[in-house]
């Protein structure tokens, strides 16, 4: 049971390294609500860009707010068109599932060597 935990998990977790290593900060920003025709929209302008963007509001969050109004909400620095209105949660399952299965093989190795100390 120890090489079935510690031979994926190892790779996985470096894997995920990797991958948490090249993702992108989210920053947090405001915009302003403005009408587009019948639509609503965020107008607003990142940190280093000196012109102003234009995002579609969603339905259920256009319904919510008035033009004019200022929202604040989060941005990926790299892909500046991936919005959230709510802050984002960095997630990596590879991380996690790496730190599992490294743990159980890890955890398997010393209760083996323990129960073989036990029986001799």
């Amino acid at each position: 049971m120890t090489w079935i935990g510690i031979v994926p998990g190892i790779p996985l977790i470096i894997a995920g390294l990797i991958i948490a290593k090249k993702q992108c900060p989210w920053a947090q920003a405001a915009g302003e609500v403005v009408t587009a025709g019948a639509y609503k929209a965020l107008q607003w302008r990142p940190k280093d860009e000196a012109t102003s963007r234009l995002i579609l509001l969603p339905a259920d969050e256009a319904a919510k707010v008035t033009a004019g109004t200022f929202i604040v909400f989060y941005y990926d620095t790299c892909h500046p068109a991936h919005w959230s209105m709510y802050p984002p949660r960095q997630q990596n399952p590879l991380l996690v599932l790496g730190w599992i299965l490294t743990g159980a093989g890890v955890l398997c190795a010393v209760v083996g060597l323990a129960l073989t100390t036990i029986s001799s």
